[in-house]
């Protein structure tokens, strides 16, 4: 008489799951993230190229008049801003993930290493001896 059977696998095999388009979820990550950033800088180029070029016909259409060539001015200098902040922020962006968080940019891709704990770095340290306790008190550091 059995009172229990082994039912093999009953749940299947665990797998993880497929990464986007079917390849490793950090390699599919990083391909995302690269081309998110591609995107929004031609995205962000696309429109600096229109708003100078807008500037630009403003200032030739203004005819000499001071109000339409302020407006022309303030708008070539609002895509000259605009490109500092794109360096800017594209900077930044490079330093933090490359230097802080150490994402590399290797290929089309990025390389990320998680930080580890080595226990060969960590230095043993001796154990604090132990004065024998004064009146009726606990031990004490030497």
């Amino acid at each position: 008489m059995k009172l229990a059977q082994d039912v093999g696998d009953a749940f299947g095999k665990i797998t993880p799951p497929p990464g986007a388009f079917n390849v490793d979820p950090v390699y599919g990550l990083g391909k995302i993230i690269t081309t998110g950033i591609q995107l929004v800088l031609a995205a962000a180029g696309i429109m600096l190229l229109f708003y100078l070029m807008w500037g630009g016909f403003d200032w030739l259409m203004s005819g000499g008049d001071k109000e339409k060539l302020m407006q022309a001015q303030q708008k070539l200098t609002n895509a000259i801003i605009g490109l500092f902040v794109i360096i800017g922020a594209l900077t930044i962006f490079t330093y933090v993930t490359g230097n802080l968080l150490g994402i590399i940019k290797v290929g089309n891709g990025f390389h990320f290493t998680l930080p580890t704990l080595d226990d060969t770095k960590i230095e043993s340290r001796p154990t604090p001896c132990l004065l024998p306790p004064g009146k009726g008190g606990p031990p004490v550091p030497c």
